[in-house]
């Protein structure tokens, strides 16, 4: 038998970036972490926007937006090591700083 997790909308808003410390990331994702670990697979909905511009997203939903830093809480659920230092994220972080098209 295969133990599944599926985890919705998953959106961290109204915080400010330096709320987001190491130690703090790791105290938050730690639960989840224990849950996912018992699991075959794991699936997370992002449900937001994850961007550090201050300009709102044009569209016709309530505006969604999260910090990039707010993507280490998933990173840290799932993943081994600091998110920054893993080359997928260096690369997307890259072409989001310099406008390039995903």
């Amino acid at each position: 038998m295969v133990k599944l997790l599926i985890a919705g909308d998953f959106c961290v808003k109204n915080f400010e970036e330096s709320f987001f410390t190491r130690k703090r990331i790791q105290q938050i994702a730690a639960p989840f972490k224990e849950l996912t670990e018992q699991q075959d697979i794991s699936v997370v909905n992002v449900e937001t926007v994850y961007s550090d511009c201050e300009a709102a997203v044009p569209k016709s939903a309530p505006n969604l937006k999260s910090p990039f830093v707010t993507l280490d809480l998933l990173y840290e659920a799932y993943c081994e090591g600091r998110m920054e230092e893993q080359e997928p994220y260096k690369q997307m972080l890259q072409r989001l700083q310099t406008g390039a098209v995903l």
